[in-house]
This record gives structure tokens, sequence and C-alpha cells, in this order.
């Protein structure tokens, strides 16, 4: 096993340099940084685990770490989060594997300031449950050389390992079937543009349109929300527009109820004068007035398949992106073009 000081002869620093680069990056110039983390990668450093000799076998178990920001959405039971830890944990228990959870971490961090916690050696592998594009901290664990795992998106390079649903062939299954029904002026209602998946449901949308030779209309300029509050904003503006749509394809089901919320308010009937459908398949939407139209995410499969991708990256398998399909839910919501 290539140990610290084998490091630091490699790339001509001291054993206290190479320690501040993983505990304490901000204290060694970027070119000094960068020398070392190359010698850890040719030499196939890996910190030491944090554990003694004392440790049973059942302490030895391989430890997952799972990185989230939002705490405050997990303590419900139908969450995207909790419902893809749900997932993760019964792949890790299955493997014999520990799961720590790191619960306040927030993406645009400074990541000097967190990598102790993430890479002090208590855990093996992360997974990072969907980061922001803008997050430096998958470029500084890609540079670490510590193994990781993205689920809830697709990828932030080439060599990223991502698990996900098929957000490009999931939304041009829901807006082909709105074409289906004779809607050819299809709005879509995007979520905030530092996540990919926004920007893939739009490409589905876009895609599903030019396969029936129909330009989509204007998309809504960006940045994009997450909350019914700003469905509801948006839609009561382009449902006043003189060029209305016939049917809104929302980002997510927050946005979609939200939009239906302003449709109701404008005096139209939804699934009548105007379809909506939504993604993700949150509990709420069979309690809608009328029930939505939605995209159900595999959420149990995501994380399970992410734990073993973890595990076999670590074990030195290949990696890559895995992208499951989503299921198309017709509700009451989305129904015939008036006049098709």
């Amino acid at each position: 096993m290539t140990t610290i000081r084998e490091v630091a002869r490699a790339s001509g620093v001291s054993p206290m340099t190479v320690s501040y680069v993983l505990n304490d990056p901000g204290r060694v110039h970027p070119d000094t940084r960068q020398r070392v983390l190359q010698a850890m990668r040719e030499l196939g450093y890996r910190p030491p685990l944090s554990r003694s000799a004392s440790d049973t076998e059942e302490d030895r178990r391989t430890t997952i770490g799972i990185i989230y920001s939002r705490w405050s959405r997990l303590a419900s039971e139908v969450s995207y989060y909790s419902r893809i830890l749900a997932g993760v944990l019964e792949a890790a228990d299955d493997q014999g594997s520990h799961v720590t959870l790191f619960s306040h971490h927030t993406w645009t961090e400074d990541v000097s300031k967190s990598l102790r916690k993430y890479c002090d050696g208590r855990c093996d592998g992360l997974i990072l449950i969907a980061p922001k594009i803008e997050s430096e901290l998958v470029t500084t664990l890609r540079e670490r050389g510590m193994p990781f795992v993205i689920v809830g998106d697709s990828g932030l390079g080439p060599e990223d390992r991502c698990v996900d649903v098929d957000n490009v062939a999931a939304a041009y299954q829901i807006t082909d079937h709105l074409l289906s029904l004779g809607h050819t002026n299809i709005a879509y209602l995007p979520g905030k543009d530092n996540v990919r998946p926004t920007h893939e449901r739009e490409q589905g949308w876009r895609a599903a349109h030019a396969a029936r030779g129909i330009v989509p209309r204007q998309s809504i300029p960006y940045p994009g929300g997450w909350t019914r509050e700003y469905g509801y904003e948006r839609a009561i503006i382009i449902l006043k527009e003189t060029d209305r749509p016939s049917a809104i394809f929302a980002m997510d089901d927050e946005l979609a109820m939200g939009a239906m919320i302003a449709a109701r308010e404008l005096g139209l009937r939804i699934g009548r004068d105007l379809s909506v459908a939504g993604f993700d398949d949150v509990p709420e939407a069979t309690q809608c007035d009328p029930p939505l139209t939605t995209i159900s995410q595999p959420y149990t499969e995501i994380g399970a398949r992410a734990v073993g991708l973890l595990l076999g990256t670590m074990r030195g398998g290949g990696g890559g992106r895995i992208l499951l399909p989503g299921r198309m839910i017709i509700r009451a919501s989305t129904g015939p073009s008036v006049g098709s």
C-alpha cells in the first residue's frame, strides 16, 4: 500500500505538505497541490481508514458516505431524497456496507472547509445526491481520486459515474403524449438552470416536437424555479398571452400543480381547456383535481444501482452512466386539444 511518504518523495515535497493537500488544501500553492494530486493518482494512493487494530470484522465493513444538501426535505417519507435513500440503505445492507449521512452540505460552499470531513478515512466512497452544476466538490473529489457516484444528475464529466432516470427519453414520451392528443402549442415550464435534468427534460420536449415536424413555442427564460408558487406565477403570465398554450409540460410536479392553480383561477378547465403534465409522481399527484399526468421515477432502483456502481468502482471495475426508464402515468389532467 502506498504511503504518504512515498507520495511526498514522488512529488518533491514534505509529508506535511501532502497532509495539507489532503486535509487543508487552501494552505498549499495550486501548482504544488496539483503536483501532489498527480503523484497520488499515479501511485494509487488512498488515505488510510481511521480504524484501529481492535476493530471487529463488522467494524471493517465498507462505509459509503451520502452527501446531500436539503435536510428539511429528507424528513418527509415521500421526498425525492428519502426515496432515493431507501434504495441506498437497502442495497448497502444487502452488500454488508455501512452508510454515513452528511446532511448539511451546500453545493456552493468552500470545498476546502468540508473536504477533510468527507475524506478523513471514515468513508471508502461517496454518493452525491443531486449536485449542482457549479459545485467544485465533484472536481475536487475527482482530483483526489476518491471514488464517488452521482445520483439525480447525468454526470458533470465524461469520466463521472452516474445513476439517474433517463430525463430526455421520459420528457420525450410525455411530450409526445400531449402531441398525440392534438396539442401543438405546448409550453415547457423549467426548473432552475443549475441542474442538468432541467435542460435534459427541455431537450426531450424539443426532440418530441422535432420528430413530428412541429416547431416548439418559445422557451420560458431561465432561471426557472422549483416551487408551486413559481409554477403559479409563470403560468399566470403565459396563460394570459395572446398565443396561449393548450398544454403545459412542467419540469416537476410542484411546478405543474402551481400551473393548475393558475389555470383554475383564470377559469380554465384542466384536461379540457388546458392539459397539464409534470414529472416525478409525488404523492399529491394523485390527489390533485384533476389527478396529474406525470412521469414516475424508479427511486429505489436508482439508489440501489448507485450503491452497486460505487462498490464496483472501489473494486476496480468500470464506471459510466446508468440511465433508468421513467414510467408515464396518464391521468385526467391531460386530454384532447379543443378542436382536434
